[in-house]
C-alpha cells in the first residue's frame, strides 16, 4: 500500500466525523490516546495534522488549476477549523461524512496518479525499529564516543523514534527527515565515528531506515560519492 498523504488525512477526518457534541480537547485527547490536560502534546499533534492538510492543499495546486484546487478543497476547510490550537477549548463541530469522503477521496486518486508514492510501512516493521533504536541507544551510551557527541546521536536517535510514533500523521516523510538527521550526525562525524566500535550499527540502522522510507534513490542522486567516501573511511 502506498503511503498517500490524503489517505492519511482522509483516515482522521472520518475517524473524528463521529464524534459530536463535544468539546476539541475531549475529542483530540481521545484521538490521540492523550490526557486532556496534556495541552503541550495535543497541540503538537495538531500541528502536525496542520502541516498534513497543507501538504495535500499543496499536491493538489500542483496538479491542477487553481480554480480546481479551491473547488475540490472548499469542502474541506470546516475541517481546518477543528484543527487549529486556538480552537482547542471550543466545542467540536460535526462533519458531513459523506461529502468529506467524496472529496477526500478525490485528493487522494489525484495524488495517487501524479506523485510518486512510497510504500507504507506496516505497524510490524515500525515497531521493531522502535526495539532497534532503544538497542542502538543502549549501545551508543556504553560506547566510548565523547559526551556531546553521545548525546547528539541519542537525540537524533529519539527523533526517529517519535516520527515512527507519529506515523499515522507524518508517515514516511516525517521517517525520512528525522532519519536524514542522524545520516547527516554520522557524515559530519566520520572522521571521529571511523575510530569507535558503534559507527557500523550507526551506519546500518540509519541506512535502513532510509531505505524502508523509500527515498534511497534520493541519496544517490543527491550524495552517491559523499556516501562512497564515507564508506571508506568508516571501513564498511
Amino acid at each position: 500500500m502506498e503511503d498517500n498523504p490524503a489517505t492519511r488525512l482522509k483516515k482522521i477526518m472520518l475517524d473524528t466525523s463521529r464524534f459530536s457534541n463535544d468539546s476539541t480537547r475531549r475529542v483530540w485527547a481521545h484521538y490521540f490516546k492523550l490526557e486532556e490536560t496534556d495541552t503541550t502534546q495535543i497541540v503538537r499533534r495538531l500541528l502536525m495534522i496542520i502541516d498534513l492538510f497543507r501538504e495535500v492543499q499543496q499536491l493538489i495546486r500542483w496538479h491542477r488549476s487553481e480554480a480546481e484546487a479551491e473547488i475540490i478543497f472548499k469542502p474541506l476547510v470546516s475541517f481546518e477549523a477543528l484543527i487549529l490550537p486556538s480552537n482547542i477549548d471550543v466545542s467540536f463541530r460535526t462533519l458531513n461524512q459523506s461529502h468529506i469522503r467524496q472529496q477526500i477521496d478525490l485528493c487522494e486518486s489525484i495524488i495517487s496518479e501524479r506523485e510518486l508514492l512510497p510504500e507504507k510501512i506496516d505497524k510490524i516493521d515500525r515497531d521493531e525499529l522502535s526495539s532497534d533504536i532503544e538497542n542502538l541507544i543502549t549501545k551508543v551510551k556504553e560506547s566510548d564516543i565523547r559526551d556531546e557527541l553521545k548525546e547528539e546521536i541519542i537525540e537524533k536517535l529519539r527523533a526517529i523514534q517519535r516520527a515512527l510514533s507519529d506515523y499515522d500523521i507524518t508517515g514516511n516523510k516525517g521517517l525520512r527527515q528525522s532519519a536524514e538527521g542522524l545520516f547527516g550526525t554520522i557524515i559530519a562525524n566520520f572522521n571521529e565515528l571511523q575510530t569507535t566500535s558503534i559507527a557500523s550499527f550507526l551506519w546500518t540502522f540509519s541506512w535502513n531506515v532510509l531505505n524502508k522510507a523509500a527515498i534511497v534513490t534520493t541519496i544517490y542522486d543527491q550524495g552517491q560519492k559523499l556516501i562512497s567516501e564515507a564508506s571508506r573511511l568508516l571501513g564498511f
